[in-house]
């Protein structure tokens, strides 16, 4: 049972959990290719800040959204429908395009499920898929409690998938500890349309994923890989991460991989 009702609620739009966007400073150029970072399920963009640095280090310009639902109440969670992140993600990419700039959409866990659910509609320049599930979530992985006379499912499970205490803690003050029901099952429904339409998937296409990942089982990795059309795919497996691969052990390395990736991408822009 949930007993301390503090720690399950989160202020609405606080500092810790608004949207953010960087670029390279003046004296550096900054690629044509933008980066439209998308964070996980009852995360924020905080957690994709250290990959969005070293991506403007490496001049592209950044911009990562709040999803709708995330850093509110578990009653405005509770209002939230899918088709709102699908919205936010769609109105987004379409202002980083005003000025034909390509786009590429990096996405962890639910943000990997709608880059990929989006991608024939949006057609990105390339997509990077973060340890995304393209098969429904064990339900016990977070599992039903009751608060204040609502189901709600603990995300407890998955914020401490990590064999670093220090990642743990972090993601314990910087995540939600448990979301609606309906919450839930929008993710899970996601996840259900994300497999059917894998084969809308055309751009070049770079799969990351951890092989002692708790949450998302490691065979997505390679299904999402067997499935899509792309006609350029990579897929890394990160080092002894968990879940959170993108603030985990190993992730300079992984994010070599991803930027050395997008890399390529922007410069067979100039060709």
């Amino acid at each position: 049972m949930l007993h301390n009702n503090s720690l399950w609620k989160h202020p609405a739009r606080s500092v810790r959990w608004g949207p953010w966007k960087a670029e390279p400073g003046p004296d550096f150029p900054a690629r044509r290719l933008k980066i439209l970072l998308l964070h996980g399920f009852a995360g924020s963009p905080a957690e994709l800040r250290p990959f969005g640095q070293a991506a403007v280090n490496r001049g592209f310009r950044v911009t990562a959204p709040l999803l709708p639902g995330h850093g509110e109440n578990l009653e405005a969670m509770r209002d939230c429908r899918g088709t709102d992140w699908a919205e936010a993600v769609v109105r987004t990419y379409e202002s980083l395009r005003r000025d034909d700039s390509p786009v590429a959409l990096v996405g962890f866990c639910l943000g990997g499920a709608l880059a990929l659910k989006h991608a024939g509609e949006l057609r990105p320049r390339v997509i990077c898929s973060l340890a995304t599930p393209c098969e429904t979530l064990e339900e016990a992985i977070f599992p039903k409690e009751i608060f204040e006379g609502e189901p709600v499912r603990s995300t407890l499970i998955s914020l401490r998938d990590s064999p670093s205490p220090e990642v743990v803690r972090w993601r314990l003050k910087a995540c939600h500890h448990c979301v609606p029901e309906s919450f839930f099952q929008e993710y899970q429904q996601l996840i259900a349309e994300v497999k059917l339409g894998l084969g809308d998937v055309r751009c070049p296409l770079l799969v990351a994923q951890s092989r002692d990942d708790q949450i998302t089982n490691p065979n997505n990795a390679q299904q999402i890989i067997d499935a899509t059309a792309s006609n350029r795919q990579k897929l890394v497996w990160s080092r002894r991460a968990g879940h959170a691969l993108m603030l985990d052990t190993g992730r300079r390395a992984l994010f070599r991989e991803i930027l050395s990736f997008l890399e390529e991408e922007d410069e067979a822009l100039s060709l």
